[in-house]
């Protein structure tokens, strides 16, 4: 079963961005700067997990990870322009 998740980080280093940004490529869908959409099995969100822990200084840079119940990610929606849809459940208002 998979699950619809955004991360959202704030990283301190350049260098450390663009890795942390090339691992959130891998998995799911830009929506903003520094904000991902992703839907993953089970597996690939503890790869990602693993991998954002590579990349993060975790002193100094700050990720955060939402993970949708089923509801939650019908409730969400987007106003102006759509960036792509990882997902089939989204709900566009």
């Amino acid at each position: 079963m998979s699950m619809f998740i955004v991360v959202a980080y704030d990283i301190s280093d350049d260098r450390r961005l663009k890795r942390t940004a090339a691992v959130m490529e891998k998995y799911g869908v830009r929506v903003q700067r520094s904000i991902f959409e992703c839907v993953l099995s089970q597996k690939k969100f503890d790869e990602l997990v693993m991998d954002l822990k590579g990349t993060v200084n975790r002193r100094v840079d700050k990720v955060r990870i939402y993970r949708f119940c089923r509801s939650c990610q019908k409730n969400t929606g987007t106003q102006g322009q759509s960036w792509g849809e990882p997902h089939l459940d989204v709900l566009i208002i």
